[in-house]
Formats: structure tokens, C-alpha cells, sequence
């Protein structure tokens, strides 16, 4: 449904969403295949081309989510990789699905992000990143908003 037909309906466009993506999860289960990201476990969700995002809100029926969420990449649509949080290897999953985000999205006419997101608690919220190059080295600098900062730091502490 584009956003325009849910004025159509005789509900509020919240809940025509909200119906949208209850039939979505109904009417398919993803498929999960685990991978290996250079050292980092990270696991491809497929489905309909059209839907399967959508299952990030039922996401703990396919994995364990740790109360820290997790990484995920939408490269293109009926698809996205995704990490649990476990630990300080997130940074190194945010560089691995970062960079298989952006190789995927530009490999297609149909890219559908080419960013790395987290999602935690129902919310996805983008992870500002950037490959830079200096001094002859390329290197992914990643600008984590305030919530996501303070959860690296805990990581970092160990709490």
C-alpha cells in the first residue's frame, strides 16, 4: 500500500500499516540461512520481494535477540542480513554488513539501502558510517547516535 491509498481506508494510516504488516506476516515465513561475514556470524532473512522487512517486528521468531538488539542491512528488497548483538564484535559486524550493503545495493537496479541499521525495542535507527581514505589506508569511520554510543561504551565496560 503507498501512503496515499491510506486516506482510502476507514482507519488512521497508523493502523492500515499496522494491518499491511499483520498480513505480511501471515502470509509468509522467512527463510534463514547462516553466514559467514570474514569472521562474523550474521544470518540472511529472505522473503517476497515486497515484504520482508516487515518480519524485523517479529524478528525473535527466527533468533535469539539479546535485550541489545541487533545490526541489520537492507540491501535490496526480499531480503536482510542481519547480527545479534553479542558483545564488541558488533563493530566489526557493522564494517562487515556495511560493506555487503553497499556492494549489494549498487550491484542492482532495485538497491534498497545501501546503510547498516540497528534495531532495538521495535525501532530501527540508521548507523551514520563512512569509508575514508588516508594516508594510502581506507578505513570505515562509524558515527553511532547517542543511544547506540552508550550502549558500545557498557560493551566496552563489560556491564
Amino acid at each position: 500500500m503507498r501512503p496515499e491509498e491510506a486516506f482510502c481506508w476507514p482507519v488512521t494510516p497508523a493502523e492500515a500499516l499496522d494491518l499491511a504488516a499483520a498480513n505480511v506476516l501471515a502470509d509468509e515465513r522467512l527463510t534463514s540461512e547462516r553466514v559467514d561475514l570474514d569472521g562474523t556470524p550474521a544470518w540472511v532473512m529472505s522473503g517476497s520481494h515486497s515484504g520482508a522487512a516487515v518480519h524485523l517486528r517479529r524478528i525473535e521468531d527466527y533468533l535469539l535477540v539479546s535485550s541489545d538488539g541487533l545490526m541489520v542491512a537492507l540491501p535490496r528488497p526480499g531480503e536482510m542480513i542481519v547480527h545479534p548483538i553479542g558483545g564488541l564484535s558488533v563493530m566489526r559486524a557493522i564494517e562487515r554488513l556495511w560493506l555487503l550493503a553497499h556492494r549489494e545495493y549498487r550491484s542492482r537496479d532495485d538497491g534498497l539501502s545501501p546503510h547498516v541499521y540497528w534495531w532495538k525495542d521495535g525501532r530501527l535507527t540508521r548507523i551514520q558510517a563512512e569509508l575514508v581514505e588516508q594516508d594510502g589506508l581506507r578505513r570505515l569511520v562509524v558515527a553511532p547516535p547517542p543511544e547506540f554510543a552508550r550502549l558500545l561504551a557498557d560493551l566496552a565496560r563489560g556491564s
